[in-house]
């Protein structure tokens, strides 16, 4: 119950900023946006020894005063992440947790969570989902899922298990979307019109590839 609850509290948070944000005109969003990309630039430049160091090293400006001081920060690449890994990491101190990246280039990354960010992701995600109807009791059906990152052995079935109760909880079906075939999709389609969701949630590539193999479903669908 702790579970839906803490769901439906996210979904009124999100409610509540979406309805914030239609009262304000485009205008104001962006001013609000832009004064958002420098308070991130200023905690970044502080708190963050890879920007730290760029600012050090005469790389990228201490504040952005204009969007000509936005276009000279480098563009953050994923072998950046994964070579330079010690560098993102906060002087202030440790994060509340680490999660892993879905390791889509078969190189999974570690990236440090802060439970406020977390809770900010979560709302601005519903948001998004919000707008095309979703609520806390939509059931969903995900082609999802990092089987890897649950872990191995004992702690990675238990963590299998969890999941799984949250998303019966949820009303979600989660599908491994990792080595699909067009006969996996086929299987996979016929689970979805059992299912009967509200919505499907996935990888576009995932999403594509399971569109272009289930043609003889679409309509059912």
């Amino acid at each position: 119950m702790n579970l839906l609850n803490k769901v439906s509290r996210d979904y009124t948070a999100a409610e509540k900023r979406r309805s914030w944000l239609s009262t304000l005109d485009p205008e104001e969003i962006e001013r609000l946006q832009w004064k958002a990309i420098q308070l991130a630039w200023s905690d970044a430049v502080s708190d963050v020894v890879y920007y730290r160091n760029l600012v050090e090293k005469g790389v990228v400006p201490k504040e952005l005063e204009s969007w000509e001081d936005f276009r000279q920060i480098p563009l953050l690449h994923r072998k950046i992440l994964q070579d330079r890994q010690s560098e993102f990491r906060r002087i202030s101190g440790p994060p509340d947790e680490s999660r892993k990246t879905g390791g889509s280039t078969g190189v999974p990354v570690s990236i440090g969570v802060w439970k406020k960010e977390a809770e900010v992701h979560r709302i601005a995600k519903l948001m998004l989902w919000q707008q095309v109807g979703y609520t806390p009791r939509s059931g969903l059906f995900l082609l999802w899922g990092h089987l890897h990152l649950l872990g191995t052995g004992w702690k990675g079935q238990m963590n299998h298990g969890i999941r799984q109760l949250k998303d019966t909880l949820l009303g979600y079906k989660r599908i491994n979307a990792y080595s699909l075939s067009s006969q996996k999709c086929k299987d996979i389609a016929r689970q979805l019109i059992k299912f009967r969701p509200v919505g499907l949630i996935g990888y576009a590539s995932a999403l594509d590839y399971f569109a272009r193999s289930t043609e003889e479903f679409h309509e059912e669908f």
